[in-house]
């Protein structure tokens, strides 16, 4: 039998369109975003109320993960947590870029690496930047200031040489530039 899961985005709305004093019509709303247990039937209330929560996936097939982000003096800060368990002590990244469950960009301590929806490390935080081109899934990255292009194996396709690599993967074109030439691969 299907788990379905326990923790469930709960978002607590706010407005009102009339001034309580001068009875004038405005528009005053604010958003809340809290998690929900849907086994204990209630509202999970932190300090802060998150600034977002995503499903990654919202078929539920691949994952159940949420993805919450939080603000703290200004600074942004991403999780994800498996619905079907408890928050216990979630790890915080700098960044989530979700490309499938299984394939989420993540920066933490201002290097990149590669995770999935339940915080496996499948590239190590070693990057200064990392950027998906195309499939069979590959990726720009820098290391020590220079670009070169990896698999999702760590697998060196171009080398770490290049000032830079743009990419376009709808064409399906790679332009590396060093201190010599600039490169165009299709």
């Amino acid at each position: 039998m299907k788990k379905y899961p326990s923790l469930v985005p709960y978002i607590i709305k706010r407005h009102s369109e009339i001034d309580p004093i001068t009875g004038d019509k405005k528009w005053d709303y604010t958003e809340e975003n809290h998690l929900y247990d849907v086994e204990e039937k209630r509202i999970l209330m932190q300090e802060t109320p998150f600034a977002d929560i995503s499903y990654i996936d919202y078929s539920f097939e691949d994952s159940t993960a949420l993805v919450i982000k939080k603000i703290h003096n200004g600074v942004s800060s991403y999780t994800i947590i498996d619905t079907k368990n408890d928050l216990g002590n979630p790890l915080w990244f700098d960044e989530l870029v979700v490309l499938s469950p299984k394939l989420i960009i993540a920066r933490r301590n201002n290097l990149y690496g590669i995770i999935d929806s339940n915080k496996t490390i499948k590239i190590f935080f070693e990057y200064e930047y990392l950027s998906a081109y195309r499939a069979p899934l590959v990726f720009v990255a820098k290391k020590d200031g220079k670009f070169g292009v990896i698999t999702i194996d760590n697998h060196i396709i171009l080398p770490f040489k290049y000032y830079s690599i743009t990419h376009n993967s709808r064409l399906g074109i790679l332009v590396c530039q060093d201190k010599k030439e600039t490169i165009l691969y299709t």
